[in-house]
């Protein structure tokens, strides 16, 4: 995996190097500052920043969240961790009829394609009562036998949506 993902590094690499400065990739991704959201001054601003990185681009990074920073440590080491572990072990995460909305997702191929992608991810969300959970028709969370990595993230959750 190490190699693919090399060879794809060193293409991107090339690509730049040899693209025109009209035609060059921008590798930047929108950063959204949580004390911009809780500032009315300023929360037009954060709410056009995410709207256009959620359109446009797809993802974005979170700053100030007010998570300590050493329990986002703990949970990509602990997710690091589980990640490294064998396909077998993960899978035992995957819950399939959840379509991807909790638990562990294993690489699939895209419709059309027979080639894997790259990736892998572990969803989780908010811990809510079964009754919200159901209004709002969303899953309980599904969480590994690796029960280090549960902790940070709950954690992590906990303290960024009573800010």
């Amino acid at each position: 995996m190490f190699k693919k993902l090399a060879c794809i590094a060193t293409l991107l690499i090339s690509n730049l190097l040899n693209a025109s400065e009209s035609d060059q990739l921008d590798i930047r991704i929108p950063v959204v500052d949580m004390q911009d959201f809780y500032n009315p001054e300023k929360q037009d601003q954060f709410m056009t920043t995410l709207y256009g990185a959620m359109t446009q681009i797809g993802f974005f990074a979170v700053r100030n969240t007010g998570v300590d920073s050493n329990v986002v440590r703990e949970a990509y080491a602990q997710a690091e961790q589980f990640f490294k572990k064998e396909t077998d072990f993960k899978m035992r995460s995957f819950a399939k009829e959840l379509n991807g909305q909790r638990g562990f997702v294993p690489s699939e191929a895209a419709k059309g394609n027979r080639a894997k992608d790259c990736k892998e991810f572990y969803h989780i969300g908010r811990e809510l009562p079964l009754h919200q959970l159901q209004e709002f028709g969303l899953r309980s969370n599904v969480w590994p036998e690796q029960r280090a990595l549960r902790k940070p993230c709950q954690h992590s959750m906990l303290n960024s949506k009573s800010m």
